[in-house]
């Protein structure tokens, strides 16, 4: 009992400290902290964000405004690349769509199918039971913590009055760089990003479309060619660290440029990766379209979550049934026996809680 009390009283001194530590109002600077050499996500655990998503036609003066939301699935699975080889790779998912994908998705509309009239404001339009799959695989050659963009599949669910989108798409590449900004570790005017004029990529699925009518058709069975390639891969150059807040809070963050891949002296925008939030927290990028339209990305955190903790619910009851099988499979264990089975399950059921606490509210403590 003494024990069980110590247990308990060095959990609650450990939350404690915690909430005080994390309750101080006042915002004092501090040194760049050695973690900002990129801490990444973790795929193989569940982590979520939500953005607010800000998209400015700025040739035509037109916005459109949704909410994003990004989770990985915290495991593994397989799909086949573009030369038909079976990947094991994590699932990154936005929805309703990745705000680095709507011009993309825009131009499959387009080229692959001869959608021309859904603009860029549709997209980001799209009903919150879209859903945009990053296949991601480690890139051995960059690191275990770099992810090759293997693969993006798009279920897409659109509905006006005058417009209707119901689409399975998917986009396997021929080229497997790292994808975005996960490209660690990051240091400052580190540089990083592939480009190349023309990008073949393999495209599957189908479209449903009624603009008046309906308009049905399986993808080309040919590849597809993107001059603007650089939508894939975008060029970063890693500007240095810098504060800054957003509706989820205030961050130590790495501000990455994205540099215009025809001039390498033009600066196009900037992300904001947060190794606290263990992805970008602020995006503010100008893009153009292949018709020339100009576009700003305004992206910014409104929530983030991870689920990294190691318990769960399910865990718990697993490691109990395991402790306490032989106190329901075996009749013959005295009473007494069973009894000191059963208070030592709960005992190092107790334990294992504390020991989260006390990690969680650590994790807690270094944000």
């Amino acid at each position: 009992m003494k024990i069980g009390k110590l247990i308990i009283a060095a959990a609650l001194i450990a939350m404690l400290s915690a909430y005080c530590l994390s309750a101080n109002t006042v915002a004092i600077p501090v040194p760049i902290q050695p973690k900002l050499s990129g801490e990444h996500p973790t795929f193989g655990l569940e982590e979520r964000w939500t953005y607010s998503l800000n998209f400015t036609n700025m040739t035509s003066s037109s916005s459109a405004q949704t909410t994003i939301y990004a989770n990985t699935t915290g495991f593994t699975t397989k799909t086949n690349d573009y030369y038909g080889f079976m990947r094991d790779c994590y699932v990154l998912w936005f929805s309703p769509v990745d705000p680095q994908s709507i011009l993309i998705l825009l131009d499959i509309l387009s080229k692959g199918f001869g959608i021309t009239d859904l603009n860029a404001s549709d997209i980001v339009g799209l009903g919150n039971s879209s859903v945009l799959k990053l296949y991601l695989s480690v890139n051995t050659y960059l690191g275990e913590y770099n992810f090759s963009w293997v693969k993006s599949e798009w279920n897409v669910s659109y509905d006006t009055d005058d417009k209707k989108l119901y689409a399975l798409l998917s986009i396997s590449l021929n080229e497997t760089y790292s994808h975005s900004i996960f490209n660690f570790t990051l240091y400052s005017n580190k540089t990083f990003g592939y480009y190349i004029d023309a990008l073949n990529v393999s495209l599957g699925g189908y479209v449903n479309y009624f603009n008046g009518s309906w308009h049905n058709q399986s993808a080309p069975t040919e590849d597809l060619n993107f001059p603007d390639a650089y939508l894939f891969y975008p060029y970063f150059n890693v500007s240095g660290t810098e504060y800054t807040t957003v509706p989820a809070g205030n961050f130590e963050c790495w501000k990455i440029a994205v540099i215009n891949i025809t001039n390498e002296l033009e600066t196009l925008g900037y992300y904001w990766y947060s190794p606290d939030a263990k992805n970008f927290v602020k995006i503010d990028v100008n893009t153009t379209d292949s018709s020339g339209n100009l576009y700003n990305t305004y992206a910014v955190l409104t929530y983030s979550k991870s689920m990294a903790g190691p318990w769960s619910p399910g865990m718990a009851w697993g490691l109990l049934m395991f402790l306490l099988f032989p106190y329901f499979a075996y009749n013959s264990y005295q009473q007494q026996q069973r009894n000191t089975m059963l208070l030592m399950g709960v005992a190092v059921l107790l334990i294992v809680a504390v020991v989260v606490g006390i990690t969680i509210a650590t994790r807690r403590k270094q944000k």
